[in-house]
């Protein structure tokens, strides 16, 4: 992982997901909301980013504002920690956009980062908790995952995994899903340890198909392929705890049981935590970000619970 550290204006950043807060932040006071935005919010590696924030007029004399952007990506051909001084006092209200150009090599590194703006004197000490922000930073489209060094793992969907699809007015249906998604540790695999999987490949697919009237056809999507461009990855941790982001390619419609409609992206964002049998017990549940139009005026929240087996193939 390359680190770039105190660069001048003309450079920045980017990320998603590891939340670690820059040393010397500890105990501080809580900042003012800057207003950080990232854009774009999901670049992938060959991406130019844009930074933004606006100042909240506090800066005292000898502070400047500090970006820093932390990956968890141990590679050294990407760019993974970055630290930029913006220079000169920064009115309240004043917006601040610095462009940063796609770094050389394999630009920036891929998967979860964080991205922070805090108050620093010329020795670098924090002086207010910093305003963090995470990002995913995902594959080039034109990636393929399997250049990539590390570990090759499996996620199979267990028996028991569903689907709940919620609309007012209407019943519920709990759709069975089965599946299974091939991704990679960008490592070697330590258990109880902090990691994470890029996924892939692998597919969703229902298991049984109750339909609802107001959205019924004659053409039906049973199968929902992994959209590997735009950044699925697991995230556990040594506590236990796992996030997963994961994109499917599949309308909304199409994953409410609903026919017509079969293509497009649709993405879940799930939490949970590994049981006694740690790997081969992972239990995940989320919403889908965005509701799903089953019917004019009809939207539907859909809601995964996913039972996940992961076999370590190479260690």
């Amino acid at each position: 992982m390359r680190t770039l550290r105190s660069i001048p204006l003309p450079a920045l950043l980017v990320a998603t997901a590891l939340l670690a807060v820059p040393s010397g932040a500890a105990g501080a006071k809580p900042s003012t909301a800057l207003d950080l935005k990232i854009v774009p919010a999901t670049p992938h590696r060959n991406q130019a980013i844009t930074f933004r924030f606006r100042g909240d007029g506090k800066l005292k004399r000898n502070q400047r504002y500090r970006v820093t952007f932390d990956s968890a990506d141990p590679r050294s051909s990407c760019l993974g920690q970055l630290q930029l001084r913006v220079p000169g006092f920064v009115p309240r209200g004043k917006l601040v956009t610095v462009r940063q150009p796609t770094p050389p090599g394999d630009g920036w590194c891929l998967g979860p980062a964080s991205v922070s703006v805090a108050k620093v004197d010329i020795d670098g000490n924090v002086d207010e908790q910093p305003v963090v922000r995470t990002i995913m930073i995902r594959q080039d489209p034109t990636d393929v995952i399997a250049h990539v060094e590390g570990t090759p793992v499996r996620m199979a969907v267990l028996d028991g995994s569903t689907l709940t699809i919620k609309a007012p007015g209407r019943p519920d249906r709990v759709i069975s899903v089965t599946g299974s998604f091939d991704g990679l540790i960008p490592s070697k695999f330590v258990l109880n340890a902090d990691f994470f999987i890029w996924l892939s490949a692998g597919s969703l697919r229902f298991l049984s198909l109750p339909t609802d009237p107001l959205c019924a056809g004659t053409t039906y999507t049973l199968g929902f392929p992994l959209a590997p461009a735009l950044g699925s990855l697991t995230e556990f941790r040594r506590d236990g705890t796992t996030s997963m982001h994961i994109s499917l390619n599949a309308s909304t419609r199409s994953l409410a049981g609903c026919a017509g409609e079969p293509t497009g992206t649709a993405s879940f964002e799930l939490t949970g935590t590994l049981g006694e049998k740690k790997l081969a017990d992972l239990r995940l549940s989320g919403d889908l970000i965005d509701n799903a139009l089953i019917a004019d005026g009809v939207k539907a929240t859909i809601t995964a619970d996913l039972h996940f087996k992961i076999d370590v193939l190479d260690n």
